[in-house]
């Protein structure tokens, strides 16, 4: 029997307006109203999950930063997993010289290489030059809205504060509109042989150590609450979740998820806006019933 959901986010569990369905709500209450638990698997950082959290009253652990971050439904962390410091050096160089948007995040938040304004403004445009519309009516999204997307963050010159205070590293949020830079700053972080690399659209990357990811964190999660790994359903949409989906048994890939992703998943449902992930919960529910 299905004991544990590790349910992605964006492309997943979300509908394309960051929001969750109602129907995705009653599932989730009714999976935890019948003992079951589920647990959020992200590539965001706590500041952007939080405000969904409270939003939708969702009482649950959650794996963050790409599977770097494991925290409880208490909000403490109990794994992670740091970069090495002199690659994360090297490469912040690299960006930086490059004129990426970049955006740090550690244990301890989020740190950033110019002030709040500037770095918000073309965290903004970048999100438009991507969606090809105006995204400022949607601040409920916590991505389009300041409070959100700048809470607990600190604007740093260099990385001088990181190192001397030895902030653990987990994951490193790079874009560029210009094609040409992201190419070549690709090639170069694809060279680093202790780095696990995903891009999107072109313009954004992400970039972590790679001896962890969701999948294997979440094995390291389900040792430490005694699940075994067939007890355990999981739900992705795109290249972050590819080892997720094929690392467990039960692998749910959205419809409306990547090639890669569809590919390496046990069964491909229902998109993320036809309420792909709350259908499966259901059927879950019913045969164990």
């Amino acid at each position: 029997m299905i004991k544990l959901l590790g349910l992605d986010l964006d492309g997943t569990l979300f509908r394309n307006d960051k929001s969750i369905s109602e129907r995705s709500l009653r599932a989730l209450d009714a999976w935890r109203k019948d003992g079951r638990e589920y647990i959020i698997v992200t590539g965001r950082n706590k500041g952007l999950v939080q405000p969904t959290v409270d939003e939708y009253h969702l009482r649950c652990d959650m794996i963050l930063n790409s599977g770097h971050q494991y925290i409880d439904a208490k909000g403490n962390t109990l794994f992670f997993q740091a970069m090495d410091f002199q690659t994360f050096e090297e490469i912040t160089t690299l960006l930086l010289e490059h004129n990426f948007h970049l955006s740090v995040h550690t244990l301890y938040g989020k740190y950033i290489f110019v002030d709040k304004d500037t770095f918000f403004k073309r965290h903004m445009n970048l999100l438009e030059n991507v969606a090809h519309r105006d995204i400022t009516k949607n601040s409920k999204n916590p991505l389009y809205n300041p409070t959100f997307m700048l809470a607990n963050t600190t604007e740093i010159s260099d990385v001088t504060y990181l190192r001397e205070h030895q902030i653990p590293i987990l994951k490193m949020d790079a874009r560029n509109e210009d094609k040409e830079a992201c190419a070549y700053v690709l090639e170069k972080l694809h060279s680093y042989p202790d780095l696990e690399i995903h891009s999107s659209f072109g313009a954004f990357i992400e970039i972590t150590e790679n001896t962890m990811n969701k999948g294997l964190m979440l094995k390291k999660v389900l040792e430490h609450k005694h699940y075994s790994e067939d007890e355990v359903a999981v739900f992705g949409d795109s290249s972050n979740d590819v080892d997720m989906l094929a690392t467990f048994t039960h692998s749910y890939a959205m419809a409306n998820g990547s090639s890669l992703a569809k590919e390496k998943a046990s069964m491909i449902i229902d998109t993320n806006e036809n309420d792909g992930v709350a259908k499966i919960i259901e059927e879950l529910l019913k045969d164990s019933n």
